[in-house]
């Protein structure tokens, strides 16, 4: 989780915990929006350079999640393998360590026992929501510099 909050300028972790998702200047709406935009942009990287192996499934993971959350939606380890865009095994691999770190939870279906789902801890969403936070809100600054 430590890598997440590295990136963000926010100081202290328990104020961007409580107000990431409370502030008024961008809406919540917008925050998964860009989010969105990341792993569709992610999709296209991927499309247009076939011959470059990026490996960074479980960022991958943490922005599937992370919209998922926010939509209520439900992401079973099989399709949350495959938005990773790795092999399984690396996938699983990667799985286990975001829930080793705390970072993601697995919970088993209880009307299948074969199935999986994983959601996004609470920290480590609001990590995600500040980071898009800062994302947008530094490309308003620069919008506002290129002005100039």
């Amino acid at each position: 989780m430590h890598d997440i909050q590295s990136l963000l300028e926010t100081p202290e972790p328990e104020e961007k915990a409580v107000s990431a998702a409370n502030r008024p200047d961008v809406s919540i709406e917008h925050l998964i929006d860009r989010i969105e935009i990341m792993i569709k942009t992610r999709a296209m990287r991927a499309a247009h350079l076939q011959h470059v192996e990026f490996g960074e499934a479980p960022w991958d993971m943490l922005l599937d999640l992370t919209v998922a959350r926010y939509r209520s939606r439900r992401t079973s380890v099989s399709s949350l393998c495959i938005a990773a865009g790795v092999p399984t095994t690396t996938a699983l691999r990667c799985l286990k360590s975001l829930i080793d770190g705390g970072i993601v939870e697995r919970v088993p279906d209880p009307g299948d026992r074969r199935r999986s789902f994983v959601s996004i801890g609470d920290e480590a969403y609001a990590d995600m929501i500040a980071l898009a936070r800062a994302v947008i809100q530094h490309e308003q600054r620069r919008k506002g510099d290129n002005r100039r």
